[in-house]
């Protein structure tokens, strides 16, 4: 009886060892990270504008079991993106709470997907004239690949993801 028992608790104590999970390394949250950056862009209209970017900035990165980073996460959480005619000082702010994960494949390919309230221009007494709202998923083939093919485009955009038009027409 005792070595039947002893028998089967060494099976017992086998079989749970050999089914449990590979351990992955655990993820790697790094502190939140503040953004107060400004940088001017001079050929979208026929006016140089001033882009200040401001908000906090949030990475996780996350690894397989034999250390490879595998994915990465990025949260805009509270980011706003002023846009100033330098001529004039006109100016729009827009809201632009995101999220940013990229998945690295072994390949080398990289997946990037954008969701969340990536931009939107309103204009007082008019409403919204620009936005890009939604998830969209890019496939990079690799680092050179300039031109991502979108493989997935859900969410309500309007001036077809390019802000410049609306922003030159509006700061003009």
């Amino acid at each position: 009886m005792q070595r039947t028992l002893t028998v089967l608790l060494v099976a017992l104590g086998f079989a749970l060892v050999t089914s449990l999970p590979a351990i992955a390394i655990p993820p790697e949250h790094f502190p939140p990270e503040t953004i107060d950056e400004t940088f001017v862009v001079e050929d979208a209209c026929d006016f140089d504008i001033e882009i200040h970017v401001t908000g906090t900035v949030r990475h996780t990165h996350y690894f397989d079991q034999e250390g490879n980073e595998i994915r990465d996460i990025t949260v805009f959480p509270n980011f706003m993106i002023t846009f100033t005619n330098v001529e004039t000082g006109e100016f729009l702010t827009s809201p632009s709470p995101a999220v940013e994960l990229l998945t690295l494949n072994p390949d080398g390919s990289v997946t990037v997907t954008l969701a969340g309230l990536l931009g939107r221009l309103a204009v007082p007494g008019t409403g919204i004239v620009a936005q890009d709202v939604g998830r969209i998923v890019f496939f990079f083939e690799g680092p050179e690949d300039e031109e991502p093919d979108i493989i997935f485009i859900a969410g309500k955009f309007l001036g077809e993801g390019d802000p410049f038009p609306e922003i030159c027409e509006v700061l003009a």
